[in-house]
């Protein structure tokens, strides 16, 4: 599975990427003050973020928090194709990417078979 993005060019991605930051804060039912307020950001530059401006990379996960939303969705606009629909890693999507087996959390050598 290859994955594509569906922006022709830096411009449509910052254009999207805005359209995409307001629907996010009004289906949030938030206003742009709030918005600002929960980022740490003045009036002027989240209404700029929404406009014109892309929203700077520290602030993104700091959106996730706020809304809920998944970086993969704020950033392309798509869902995010390595979650299934529960929410959790698609391991057999992972595992194509990568090109190996999907180990969320490793066991040390050092750990196997030892009773604790």
């Amino acid at each position: 599975m290859k994955i594509q993005l569906h922006h022709r060019s830096p411009r449509d991605f910052k254009k999207r990427f805005c359209e995409r930051l307001k629907a996010i804060r009004l289906s949030s039912g938030k206003t742009q003050q709030e918005m600002a307020v929960l980022l740490g950001v003045k009036l002027n530059a989240y209404s700029k973020y929404e406009y014109r401006t892309l929203l700077p990379q520290y602030l993104i996960m700091r959106l996730v928090e706020i809304t809920g939303h998944n970086p993969w969705f704020i950033l392309t606009g798509e869902p995010c194709p390595f979650l299934n629909s529960t929410g959790f890693p698609d391991l057999r999507v992972v595992e194509e990417q990568s090109g190996s087996k999907y180990h969320p959390h490793p066991v040390a050598e050092s750990t196997r078979g030892h009773k604790a």
